[in-house]
């Protein structure tokens, strides 16, 4: 059975550690802290031609905050299904 995860709090706490970890808040959307004590924010997918799993940026955490990356994440859910990947997504807007 696969385990449930818990939504992060907009106020929750995330201090540094000696190495890097992660936050989860489902729908693949990562919170990782490094050692340095930068938060960013992480789209975990699986990549819809070569079915290995990959991670997108989505920016730092004072930059873009909980509900920001939350709305990202539910826009990159329904690209692998269309055969796009989000780091496809994202040359797209920039060029």
């Amino acid at each position: 059975m696969a385990r449930i995860t818990q939504p992060l709090f907009p106020i929750q706490v995330s201090k540094p550690k000696d190495r890097n970890y992660s936050l989860g808040d489902g729908n693949g959307l990562l919170l990782r802290v490094k050692p340095n004590g930068t938060k960013s924010w992480i789209f975990n997918y699986i990549h819809p031609t070569t079915k290995k799993r990959k991670n997108s940026g989505l920016g730092v955490l004072p930059d873009m905050i909980l509900a920001s990356a939350r709305e990202k994440t539910v826009i990159f859910v329904s690209l692998p299904r269309m055969g796009d990947a989000p780091s496809l997504l994202r040359l797209k807007c920039v060029h």
